[in-house]
């Protein structure tokens, strides 16, 4: 059994909650951006009823020496998991149920913004998932990037993918 976790990320004046708290078997309804309305909690969701499959994408990270947890904060209809180690950075697994919503879609979970310390954020990304990468200091140094770059290679080699490098904006 998995344990809900809460870890804070502050990424200057925008503070980014990485993981769900407390009970993750509730019902409550969410309205994303997009106006699709997600039921229930990531657990909760029937398997290819509008959700993607983070199966491979989860065994890739905890591979990798991470723990995942699904996460019910979500912009999108996409499905969450955070992965957390010992390490400094927070990796975090998306999928969505084909490739033309993750198109419509990854902007909205995968971005950071100017204001942000990070300057970029890089990511990993096939045709139906992706996975970031954050630096749980807020910001990016050439040590974190490396770091970085070295997790999502790693997970690349397992998974395929490309490395996408976006401004943050």
């Amino acid at each position: 059994m998995r344990r809900p976790r809460c870890a804070l990320l502050g990424l200057g004046p925008l503070v980014v909650a990485l993981a769900g708290c407390g009970d993750s078997g509730d019902d409550t309804a969410v309205d994303a951006p997009d106006g699709v309305v997600v039921e229930g909690s990531v657990e909760d969701a029937p398997a290819g009823g509008g959700s993607g499959d983070l199966t491979g994408v989860v065994a890739a990270i905890e591979a990798t020496g991470y723990d995942c947890n699904p996460d019910s904060f979500v912009m999108t209809s996409a499905i969450r998991e955070t992965c957390l180690t010992t390490s400094d950075l927070s990796l975090v697994g998306y999928a969505w149920v084909d490739a033309s919503t993750m198109d419509a879609q990854v902007g909205l979970e995968v971005f950071c913004s100017a204001d942000s310390s990070l300057g970029q954020l890089t990511s990993l990304r096939g045709d139906t998932w992706a996975v970031s990468a954050v630096p749980l200091s807020g910001s990016t140094s050439p040590e974190t990037q490396a770091q970085i770059d070295d997790v999502l290679s790693t997970i690349a080699t397992t998974l395929g993918g490309e490395l996408v490098s976006t401004p943050c904006a």
